[in-house]
């Protein structure tokens, strides 16, 4: 048995889950074109959750990654940089926290990503700039290996990749944030959902126990043929003439419950 799922924002949007115009909103928000402070962006961002640890955790994870510097500045490790390291990671040495923070830069590079966003069609209007444009940017760029002219500076195919990692690092933390603060005590919107998993998964455990057991029996088929075939050309004799190709594709037949097109059944 197969099974499709279409889920769609009909679904998430009932659970509280940003749609794809509030995902562009929310990335809008963080990377915008004038020089709003980073408390007000995150404020902006998070709405009624800017000052609990959620907006103390994206303001700190920013700032690690380098909020307010250039691209060509991605290197440079300020106090106040290492300083929201330290506040979620505790290293041996002063030199640990400059390196974590510079791995952590070149696999999520956020001053790509807010040059790349510049860039984006309708991001200087107020309802235009869309998430799709965003990420095709991005995904035309990475594919072809030339890297990107934005506004400032060149970025680098290694560069535009890891701008898409940091753009989809902060759109699960969006999820994850929406799933811990709006979820918790509303039993409504989250009972289709569960329902529907409590009824999926056990359907999908018996088919799958099924296609276990068919391939077990293919395995088991295919080796007793490998045997037959290597006593057969040791002997030079075939050790049981009434069984060629067709009594072959015939167990085969069985083990799997198939039947050509030219004979009555179907797959179960």
């Amino acid at each position: 048995m197969k099974t499709v799922v279409f889920w769609g924002a009909g679904a998430t949007a009932s659970l509280g889950i940003r749609t794809t115009r509030e995902q562009s909103e929310f990335i809008r928000n963080l990377a915008p074109l004038d020089e709003t402070s980073l408390d007000e962006r995150v404020r902006k961002a998070l709405r009624d959750n800017a000052n609990t640890l959620w907006g103390d955790a994206l303001r700190d994870m920013l700032t690690i990654l380098g909020d307010g510097r250039s691209v060509a500045e991605a290197t440079e490790v300020g106090d106040g940089e290492i300083a929201a390291m330290q506040r979620h990671w505790e290293p041996t040495s002063g030199a640990e926290v400059r390196q974590r923070i510079l791995h952590l830069r070149a696999a999520y590079d956020w001053p790509a990503l807010k040059e790349i966003v510049k860039a984006c069609p309708g991001i200087r209007a107020e309802d235009k700039f869309k998430i799709n444009d965003l990420f095709n940017i991005m995904d035309l760029h990475d594919q072809s290996g030339h890297g990107f002219h934005a506004d400032n500076t060149f970025l680098t195919p290694q560069q535009v990749g890891s701008a898409k990692s940091a753009l989809k690092m902060l759109l699960q933390a969006m999820f994850l944030h929406r799933l811990a603060c709006g979820l918790p005590g509303q039993e409504g919107p989250t009972r289709p959902p569960l329902r529907f998993r409590t009824y999926l998964g056990p359907t999908n455990a018996e088919g799958g126990n099924r296609a276990v057991g068919r391939a077990l029996r293919i395995a088991g088929i295919l080796s007793w043929r490998c045997e037959l075939r290597e006593h057969e050309l040791r002997s030079n004799r075939p050790l049981v003439p009434n069984c060629g190709e067709s009594g072959f594709e015939q167990e085969l037949r069985r083990a799997t419950h198939w039947e050509s097109s030219t004979e009555a059944g179907s797959v179960p």
